[in-house]
């Protein structure tokens, strides 16, 4: 009962801010807001042209800091913001990469990658405070402490102590999108593919991959091994990546997603078979 009633306080608490955000910026909105475990996003008009808006309630995405640094380059172009609150230019028609890796073209869908990766990347200069992504053992921690048993506790310690590595990487930290899965790389007419939705952490430019090789993470596709691989193989030719720098942040990025998977009550078993398909890759290449 409590948790309903706080799912009810917080959705009348968006009404409430929505309207406020419709009249004070002069919105029509196009469709019903649209909830996830850290943001509302709704679709909008703009002065005649089509926006997506997103109100965040976590403290650790910059959405608007994030884009601002991209400046339109790859990534799109915010209208309008205040603090936790992003208006955005919105991609028509707005396909995916995962309608196209759905549609069988994955590999096109990997380059399409690649192509926006190089964008992003390109301004490594970059101010303001984010987490770095060693900050993330601290997941990893609170699972071994809760007693949740899902996942195996050699897979935890391995994946904690990963990122616990990064905080002394010798490779350059740059500003990175941190959530480049496929539905957040979207198809605009005028534009091209453009990345949405940045959380902006600190990190090497290769970990930026991870959450591509782990999605569509509610298909049978991402437990493909040939399909992982054929990934693996175009972003390090295309990139310049080590493979094997590749295949250890994407399995422990795949093991933190379960981790996050289980805390908010989403099935996980995907994220942990492709960390265990990861990890298998890895062993092999080191033979």
């Amino acid at each position: 009962m409590l948790s309903n009633n706080r799912e009810k306080n917080n959705r009348e608490k968006w009404q409430v801010e929505l309207e406020e955000l419709r009249q004070e910026w002069n919105l029509s909105w196009e469709g019903d807001p649209m909830e996830t475990p850290t943001s509302i996003i709704i679709f909008a008009r703009y002065k005649n042209q089509p926006a997506a808006l997103k109100i965040s309630n976590s403290a650790s995405e910059h959405t608007s800091a994030v884009l601002k640094h991209y400046n339109g380059y790859g990534a799109a172009r915010i209208l309008k913001n205040r603090g936790r609150i992003t208006l955005m230019k919105r991609c028509v028609p707005g396909v995916s990469l995962k309608d196209l890796t759905l549609n069988n073209e994955d590999e096109k869908a990997t380059h399409i990658l690649c192509d926006v990766i190089e964008k992003l990347h390109s301004n490594v200069e970059f101010e303001g405070n984010y987490r770095f992504t060693h900050e993330f053992t601290q997941f990893f921690d609170h699972y071994l402490n809760s007693g949740d048993k899902q996942i195996p506790t050699k897979l935890i310690e391995k994946a904690s102590a990963i990122f616990a590595d990064l905080k002394d990487s010798k490779e350059k930290q740059i500003l990175l999108h941190g959530d480049l899965h496929h539905e957040n790389i979207i198809y605009d007419q005028k534009q091209g593919w453009l990345a949405i939705d940045p959380k902006g952490f600190v990190g090497e430019a290769c970990y930026e991959v991870g959450a591509f090789l782990r999605n569509p993470i509610d298909s049978e596709i991402c437990l493909s091994h040939n399909i992982i691989k054929r990934r693996i193989d175009i972003i390090c030719t295309r990139l310049g990546y080590d493979k094997l720098r590749v295949l250890s942040l994407a399995f422990a990025q795949s093991i933190l997603a379960a981790v996050q998977f289980i805390e908010d009550g989403y099935k996980y078993e995907n994220a942990l078979q492709v960390a265990k398909n990861l990890e298998a890759q890895e062993l092999h290449l080191r033979v």
